[in-house]
């Protein structure tokens, strides 16, 4: 039959048992990475003239964190959290092992609760609760150092 691909069939095959599987943190997690990247042009077009021309640009996540972190100069715990949470991200988007994920999960919530113990609070144990809780506190936290910067 013409109709026979056998490395189609089986590229289909394994296209369908990647991504019919939900991921539990998907939805959460590229929500706050897509955030904090905000936040990141945020700070990056504060400091220019023409931020119409920057925004063409298009410059990656790694791109924009680097220009942020130079332009705000402090050298705070949020950073190592940013860095992080790309990591978590950057897991997801590769399609890493779940175990993979978790991992990186857990070092970004770990490395927002080591610097930020309140958080503790809004957290439960259960990853998800705790990777939300430990997003907000990033997002907040790099709000912050966003409203610093646009309204110098």
């Amino acid at each position: 039959m013409a109709d026979e691909d056998p490395v189609r069939d089986e590229r289909a095959r394994q296209f369908f048992e990647r991504y019919a599987e939900e991921n539990p943190y998907a939805s959460l997690l590229l929500k706050q990475h897509l955030m904090i990247e905000e936040l990141l042009d945020e700070i990056v077009l504060s400091v220019c003239k023409k931020p119409e021309i920057a925004r063409r640009a298009r410059l990656s996540f790694t791109q924009k964190y680097h220009l942020a972190r130079a332009i705000d100069g402090h050298e705070t715990h949020l950073w190592s959290g940013v860095e992080k949470l790309n990591e978590a991200r950057n897991a997801l988007a590769h399609r890493s092992d779940l175990a993979v994920l978790e991992g990186k999960i857990d070092s970004f919530i770990q490395t927002m609760l080591a610097n930020y113990p309140r958080l503790r609070g809004s957290m439960n144990g259960e990853r998800i609760t705790d990777l939300s809780a430990a997003g907000a506190g990033l997002c907040g936290g790099m709000a912050r150092v966003a409203v610093e910067h646009v309204g110098a």
